[in-house]
């Protein structure tokens, strides 16, 4: 097993299995993870940060700042340059968010060299599999923003720390060290919380040793920031000052949020990502348990190892330490998003493969601990059907979700809802089908949301000498964009499908006429103002006529909308919507007579006129999995 820099001999012949299953559960992970991460969906951030890194590759911007951290420009533009090369290299979104997953991914093998410094060949096998638990780490699938690669640079560090803790090359590998420190640093400045722990091998050096290793540290950690330095003494050109338009950010938290926090850290997102994600092939009533039993285990192993000295100070330390770090990140701000807790990820692994190797050593019985191996497993299986239930997901178009309202870390488990969900591979494919048309398409419903959010990469991708092709709004070659789930609930196929989405021409446009002005790469969050001004609007109504076997598709086309919410009347009376998910409303005259018209009044919450779409579907049968009571969509695995 290769050991520093020296090829180190095994000890016994068992080593030989313990390291050919850590290999194996360590590529197993890796490729889950990049296959889910290709299967992911841009976001807010990662949008931003592609945005970015698609203007260096095509050398029209060489910004000298990076993403901006709440509210401040801190960071260096690094990564949005290490994004240029991958964007450079990939010929779709898709392929891109894989490499990305694939860069996150090597915290797996990362992890499992730590495990077999630590631990030998057993301690690499358990490292591995803790690695690969699911819970706050299953996030770094869904976005590939900057702060996804916090845990593997944290890894990175510690790996780098026990090499500087040897005495050997300590300038070079503490110059190592403070660059990847301003690596982790620059996923996300909570990663500085862990610095207390990294130091601590630079304790162990000599006085020497640890002045050399001090400036050389220093000078590698000053490296990543030098862009970002020559930025303030040389401000940008106006033209570029929009790069980092930072966001609104929560400030001043409060200690009590703490222990939900730890809640969370511990089992809650574990949970609601299970119940999320889970795949057909082990549903969430079936991995649950498996967790349980895995917790169980680790949990034993930390309660044995108190008996020993070593152990209790371990064990101690650790859950103290912890505690102080959740405490720390309550205290930073009101609203916790789950990037901003990646840095608990690898003590806890360390903690569960430690207390994994203590039961498993403190066992005789060689079928005890063969079922204590065969344990340890369980989070590496829940990893790799989650992965696949995330594949499952985008081929939907949608999913119920159960993790946190606005990724808030902060607050207690959510309840159940329904989520719309325009992946990666659904949008190259509709990207290639729109550089395949002639005149520009106008786009309306739940699919324009996702669309705006992308910033036009995907075309720019696909067909990059060719002018915009898309019109998010507007009457003319008009269509409507659901999930496929929806459109099987409404028993219409749709006229073009793109992975877990369908398009269907449009009858008619009410609203808007006019499509809504290009979104920006340049601002972040994209489209601010509208959303704000857009909660804050006072409500307007509109009155439609439409044959009365028509169906009324409405939807607030920003993603982000939680006011909005159409109250409608059909004849004076109350009519409630067949189907309401995420921000799109679908309304049809039942018992209206075939053949007549139907008149309605809806009155918009939440939303400016300029930024919601009406559009209308004639002659239209509803299908029997609709609920006409609750208006909500039948389940994503029914169908």
């Amino acid at each position: 097993m290769l050991k520093g820099a020296t090829l180190q001999p095994l000890k016994t012949s068992t080593d030989f299995y313990w390291y050919g299953a850590a290999t194996f559960a360590a590529l197993m992970a890796v490729a889950f993870h990049v296959a889910a991460s290709a299967n992911g969906a841009l976001t807010i951030d990662s949008s931003r940060d592609l945005y970015w890194a698609a203007q260096i590759a095509r050398g029209e911007a060489l910004p000298l700042i990076g993403p901006p951290v709440g509210s401040i420009n801190l960071l260096g533009p690094a990564w949005f340059y290490l994004l240029a090369g991958v964007w450079s290299v990939t010929g779709s979104i898709s392929s891109y968010l894989g490499l990305v997953g694939l860069l996150v991914a090597i915290k797996y093998p990362l992890a499992l060299w730590i495990g077999d410094r630590f631990g030998g060949a057993k301690g690499a096998f358990f490292t591995v599999c803790a690695c690969a638990a699911p819970g706050l780490s299953t996030y770094q699938w869904i976005s590939a923003s900057h702060s996804q690669g916090a845990e593997t640079a944290l890894w990175l560090c510690i790996a780098l720390s026990v090499l500087v803790s040897e005495g050997r090359r300590v300038s070079f590998l503490s110059a190592l060290l403070g660059f990847a420190v301003a690596i982790a640093f620059h996923a996300h400045p909570t990663t500085a919380l862990l610095w207390p722990l990294l130091a601590m091998p630079w304790l162990k050096l000599d006085k020497t040793h640890r002045i050399r290793a001090l400036i050389a540290g220093v000078a590698g950690f000053a490296l990543l920031f030098l862009p970002s330095m020559v930025a303030i003494i040389s401000p940008p050109a106006p033209e570029a000052s929009q790069i980092n338009a930072a966001g609104v950010s929560g400030i001043g938290g409060s200690i009590g949020a703490s222990l939900i926090l730890l809640a969370n850290v511990l089992w809650g997102q574990t949970e609601a990502v299970v119940r999320t994600f889970s795949s057909r092939a082990l549903p969430h009533f079936v991995a649950l348990p498996m967790l349980i039993a895995y917790f169980a285990v680790v949990t034993l192993g930390l309660l044995v190892s108190l008996k020993t000295p070593t152990g209790r100070r371990f064990v101690l330390l650790a859950t103290f330490g912890l505690l102080l770090l959740m405490v720390a990140l309550a205290m930073l701000r009101n609203h916790i998003p789950f990037y901003m807790c990646y840095s608990a990820l690898p003590p806890l692994v360390l903690l569960a493969a430690y207390g994994l190797s203590n039961v498993h050593g403190q066992i005789q019985h060689r079928g005890v601990k063969a079922t204590v191996a065969v344990i340890a497993t369980l989070p590496l299986l829940v990893h790799s059907s989650l992965a696949m239930g995330l594949m499952e997901r985008g081929r939907a178009g949608w999913l119920i979700s159960s993790l946190p309202v606005h990724s808030n870390m902060a607050e207690p488990a959510s309840a159940e809802r329904f989520e719309t969900l325009f992946n990666a591979r659904s949008l190259d494919q509709f990207a290639r089908w729109l550089c395949a048309q002639r005149s520009t398409v106008s786009l309306h419903s739940d699919m324009v949301a996702w669309y705006d959010l992308s910033v036009g990469l995907a075309q720019r991708r696909h067909c990059p000498a060719r002018s915009p092709l898309i019109a998010q709004g507007g009457d003319t070659n008009a269509w409507i964009g659901l999930p496929v789930k929806i459109w099987r609930d409404l028993a219409i196929e749709p006229q073009h499908r793109f992975g877990g989405y369908g398009i269907t021409a449009a009858s008619a446009v009410i609203a808007p006429a006019t499509a809504m002005s290009a979104v920006t790469g340049q601002t972040y969050p994209p489209r601010y103002g509208d959303m704000v001004s857009g909660a804050r609007a006072a409500p307007w109504t509109t009155h439609i006529e439409t044959p009365s076997d028509s169906l009324l598709v409405v939807s607030h086309m920003l993603l982000t909308s939680p006011l909005f919410r159409i109250e409608a009347r059909i004849g004076g009376n109350a009519a409630s919507p067949i189907l309401t998910f995420a921000n799109t409303s679908i309304f049809r005259c039942i018992g209206c007579s075939k053949g007549g018209k139907s008149a309605w009044q809806l009155t918009v919450h939440g939303a400016k006129a300029e930024f919601v779409s009406i559009a209308r579907l004639d002659k239209i049968a509803t299908s029997a999995t609709l609920d006409a009571k609750s208006g909500t969509p039948s389940r994503p695995d029914s169908n």
